[in-house]
């Protein structure tokens, strides 16, 4: 059952960032898609599911090791650099959003300049990629919980209602495929991360567990932030953080637990995203060190462009270059079989 938790709690620390705790991401994928948002949100649990699972079962029989692996058994060696190179600046990409997401964080939470937000993550993400991959998974198990606990009692603090946005006439084409390029990216990241911890599954018992806990908990959160937003809609649709303003008209407890959980749950994306990127190209503590410092830098840098243009554009176009990771995993699955 630890096990269980661990291989969760890590998902989670993918998935639930600043865009995802913030509520952007949901009202960005789901909530901007009209009268298709709930069924984007079933057609979301759908992709994490069945691709969760393949990935687990290639983990199993192939004996994978780290993405590269994965890339040669779904398509061949001689890309299998180079696409796992490609998957490492996604990774960045990620861990930069979330230093750019704590930094809008702060600036709508205190009125300060992103970028201080953003330094003070970038420290903070620093001094913890020292650690190791089983301590990063201990700090997952701690903080998750704290992050379901903190969506729900704002969830349950407030008079949900269900409201469509009718003035936005949603194409039918982003309508229904709005919900699968949501989960695509989200693979494309937490994919490489969960190899990380291969050896937390053990049997199949475990990979069906562990793929149900993960999309049972996703699709809770993702339903309750849907409901958040669409009872809000009118006051945040402009906003980088609509969470934020809904927590903030809520009780004083409300409002600082809330604070507290998005602070935790950008952080452990962000050191997850980050510390998979370290230990793909870290051959030495020395080697090690310097990646971390050169990607923090970075980070802090590319954090100056506007959070909410980071989320729905790139997040969109890793999207679409996850449909082809996804398709060519079921390819593989289906290979196995005959």
């Amino acid at each position: 059952m630890n096990n269980i938790l661990g291989i969760i709690a890590l998902a989670m620390a993918a998935i639930v960032g600043a865009g995802f705790s913030s509520g952007k991401e949901i009202a960005i994928f789901f909530n901007n898609t009209g009268n298709y948002g709930i069924l984007n949100i079933i057609l979301a649990i759908l992709v994490f599911f069945f691709t969760f699972y393949y990935v687990f079962k290639l983990i199993s029989k192939h004996d994978i090791d780290n993405f590269s692996d994965l890339v040669k058994i779904i398509t061949n060696e001689k890309i299998a650099k180079f696409a796992s190179n490609i998957m490492s600046v996604f990774l960045l990409l990620i861990f930069w959003i979330m230093l750019a997401g704590f930094g809008a964080f702060l600036s709508q939470l205190w009125n300060i300049p992103t970028i201080v937000g953003s330094i003070l993550l970038a420290v903070i993400c620093y001094i913890t990629f020292k650690f190791n991959i089983e301590e990063i998974i201990k700090i997952s198990k701690y903080v998750i919980p704290f992050i379901i606990l903190g969506i729900g009692l704002l969830f349950f603090a407030s008079p949900i209602s269900y409201q469509i946005d009718t003035t936005t006439n949603t194409p039918i084409f982003k309508g229904i495929t709005s919900g699968i390029i949501y989960a695509s990216y989200n693979l494309v990241i937490a994919i490489p991360i969960m190899i990380t911890a291969r050896d937390l599954i053990r049997n199949k018992r475990e990979r069906i567990l562990s793929v149900i806990g993960i999309c049972t908990v996703l699709g809770v959160l993702i339903s309750l932030i849907f409901f958040l937003n669409n009872t809000y809609i009118l006051s945040v649709a402009s906003l980088d953080m609509p969470l934020l303003y809904i927590a903030s008209q809520k009780s004083t407890i409300v409002y600082i637990f809330y604070v507290i959980m998005i602070c935790l749950a950008i952080y452990t994306t962000a050191i997850s995203s980050g510390y998979t990127v370290i230990s793909t190209y870290s051959k030495n503590k020395k080697t090690k060190e310097f990646i971390s410092i050169c990607i923090c830098l970075v980070g802090i840098l590319v954090s100056k462009i506007n959070f909410s243009a980071l989320l729905e554009y790139c997040f969109t176009w890793i999207g679409y270059i996850g449909l082809l990771e996804i398709f060519l995993i079921v390819c593989a699955v289906y290979r196995d079989k005959k």
